[in-house]
């Protein structure tokens, strides 16, 4: 199912899909200065959760962060703790 509206003056369409990841890794890393630093340079960030756009927040040792692989041209993303353990990966 398409959504469309009108945005800005822009037609934005949205799909409406669902993804089943194919594999993930537990505290994959730590969300920290070091981190943010090595990715500042790419075009992906990597600085929200690819689940539920939670911005990951550095403070301390920073926040912990898993990474996730979807297939279908998606690739790796990170995800916070909550949506890494709601997700069902592929068997």
């Amino acid at each position: 199912m398409l959504t469309k509206t009108i945005e800005n003056g822009k037609l934005r369409v949205v799909e409406d899909k669902t993804i089943t990841p194919a594999w993930g890794k537990e505290n994959f890393s730590n969300y920290n200065e070091q981190f943010k630093k090595a990715r500042s340079g790419m075009k992906d960030k990597m600085n929200r959760c690819y689940c539920c756009d939670w911005p990951f927040q550095i403070s301390g040792e920073g926040e912990n962060v898993n990474l996730v692989h979807f297939n279908y041209g998606i690739g790796n993303k990170l995800v916070c703790d909550d949506c890494f353990t709601e997700l069902k990966f592929e068997q």
